[in-house]
């Protein structure tokens, strides 16, 4: 519905403006379904990467609670929801928060090499800093102060496993500095190179699923979300630092 309504909108603004400017406007719809022009084209290339992403990315979030019920019961995928909505969540809006508000910092400066390498390094250091200093206070939260409002916020029977609640704290604030550094990435030059951290994180985490939850049940699905977070924290930091290399040398050669 809310598509179908910013194509009205959108129509609307086009005629209007065509009035103004003394032209004829049509709607063909021919031409909205023609992908055959270059712009198109690039854009479709451009968003298969969210595609696929997409898909892998749900293909987790289902596969976590049904692997943990198959493996064990329902209490336990009720209690990992919990700690899920709790431990991990926030980060993801976090981090979505904080990448919308450096997205257009970040596509300003994409004509200025010189400016990117700035932005790039300071990115970098404040996603190890924040690493280094947050990591430690939150998970301290997580032990001392989260048990009093998950048991606020919902019930006591959830108190149960409540010590491995720190574990998906640290898992959701990987995550979270994982999709910060995403942002320099989305340039079409090194989009598609988010494709193997992306991807690879779901199917580690998968597999994970299947070989620690039997063993460890609830502590097994909280070590596997922790380890493909850090796995796709690390991949994307090495990235980032071959972006990095990339335009040191595109630069010195210039500046030679």
């Amino acid at each position: 519905i809310a598509h179908v309504l910013l194509c009205f909108i959108e129509f609307f603004f086009l005629k209007k403006n065509s009035v103004l400017d003394n032209n004829i406007f049509t709607l063909s719809f021919k031409r909205i379904f023609d992908i055959s022009s270059a712009g198109k084209k690039k854009i479709i290339r451009y968003g298969y990467n969210f595609f696929l992403w997409g898909i892998f990315g749900w293909g987790q979030v289902f596969l976590d609670k049904y692997v943990l019920n198959h493996f064990t019961n329902t209490k336990l995928v009720g209690i990992y929801a919990v700690y899920y909505q709790y431990g991990f969540y926030p980060f993801t809006i976090f981090s979505t928060i904080i990448s919308q508000y450096l997205t257009p910092m970040f596509f300003d400066r994409v004509d200025d090499k010189s400016s990117i390498l700035a932005f790039l390094k300071r990115l970098t250091l404040y996603n190890f800093g924040a690493l280094i200093i947050l990591c430690p206070c939150l998970t301290l939260a997580a032990y001392y102060v989260a048990p009093y409002f998950i048991k606020l916020l919902t019930a006591s029977i959830y108190l149960e496993y409540i010590k491995f609640f720190p574990i998906i704290v640290i898992g959701g604030f990987l995550y979270g500095l994982g999709q910060i550094l995403t942002v320099p990435l989305l340039n079409s030059d090194f989009v598609n190179k988010m494709r193997f951290p992306k991807i690879g994180s779901t199917v580690l985490a998968v597999a994970l699923f299947y070989i620690l939850i039997p063993r460890y049940q609830l502590m097994g699905i909280l070590l596997a979300i922790v380890l493909s977070n850090a796995f796709y924290f690390i991949c994307l930091v090495i990235i980032n630092f071959m972006y990095v290399k990339q335009l040191t040398r595109k630069l010195s050669g210039r500046n030679d």
